[in-house]
């Protein structure tokens, strides 16, 4: 059949990060603009760890905070990149890069140097290239910027090699000064927005997690969260997007389930219950759902109790 289907998958799971599901062949056409497959693989990773998950235990995989995309990418630019003249700051910080163990952590530096410094290049190989006027440029997917880092990284005269090239440039750049010029100005933007102590560069400044009112009231949303994760780990957090409300349940013959919905159910901003409820969400905590086997368990269990009647006739 055209529709993606599968009946008792041979992994023993399933699992989707708005990644391309189907392969090329697949006979009906299923769009193109999917998510890249780093959150994708890190779930396929995790789910491969062992045989058998309890509850809990996938609860804390949703909080997982390893960024797959610098896992990646990042090696790929450090390979290339020129120290000569680097002060003793910039040493310091590319050698936390190197022992980075890519875990995106809100009081963390590395994360926030590397999406400085990706960005720069992504805007280097692409924006002599594709910069329409009053249009923002659509870039390729970042899968397809890594595999274009290794083909230039291992073959100058690779065909990709016409994206390093600066095209309104008289010079013919390389991969090593294109990577080199992007630490330069990734590290002077830093320096602008964030001042001159790397210190003050940590994750959560940069990625800025903040709820805001739906209808953007001053006032009314929240503050900077000390959030973990990035949009490229299984915690996804881009800061203004992500995973928001979060469910896991534990079949067998007692059920269980643990819920979050930042915010609370009212999603009362006023309310105390709104405040705990984000900054539970925030640390990557779960409330554990009440279940009740029978009325009996309900009564012993339940804080009050109400009984409703019908009125008699007067």
């Amino acid at each position: 059949l055209a529709v993606p289907q599968v009946y008792n998958p041979p992994e023993g799971y399933l699992r989707s990060a708005n990644q391309r599901i189907l392969g090329q062949t697949h006979s009906m056409y299923m769009g193109w603009n999917f998510e890249d497959p780093f959150r994708g693989r890190r779930i396929r990773q995790l789910l491969e760890s062992t045989d058998r998950f309890s509850g809990e235990e996938i609860v804390t995989m949703q909080n997982d905070n390893l960024d797959a995309e610098a896992e990646l990418i990042l090696p790929l630019l450090l390979q290339h990149l020129s120290l000569h003249n680097f002060s003793s700051k910039k040493l310091e910080l590319v050698d936390k890069l190197k022992q980075w163990d890519f875990r995106a952590l809100a009081v963390s530096i590395e994360p926030t140097l590397y999406q400085a410094w990706y960005q720069a290049v992504k805007g280097a190989l692409f924006n002599d290239d594709l910069q329409i006027e009053s249009k923002k440029p659509m870039f390729p997917k970042d899968m397809r910027v890594a595999q274009l880092l290794k083909n230039v990284g291992s073959d100058q005269n690779h065909p990709d090699s016409q994206w390093v090239d600066n095209k309104k440039t008289p010079a013919k750049e390389t991969l090593s000064q294109l990577v080199t010029a992007a630490f330069e100005q990734a590290w002077t933007k830093l320096e602008a927005e964030h001042g001159a102590d790397p210190n003050k560069w940590v994750w959560q400044n940069w990625n800025r997690t903040q709820f805001h009112h739906l209808a953007r009231l001053p006032g009314f949303g929240t503050e900077i969260l000390p959030m973990d994760g990035s949009g490229d780990s299984v915690r996804g957090n881009r800061g203004w997007h992500g995973a928001v409300y979060k469910f896991v349940i534990e079949l067998g013959p007692r059920l269980r389930a643990w819920i979050q919905v930042p915010g609370g159910n009212s999603g009362d901003p006023l309310s105390p219950e709104y405040v705990r409820h984000v900054r539970e969400w925030a640390q990557g905590g779960m409330r554990e759902v009440e279940y009740y086997q029978d009325i009996e368990e309900a009564r012993d269990r339940a804080v009050s109790w109400v009984t409703f009647s019908p009125q008699k006739d007067l």
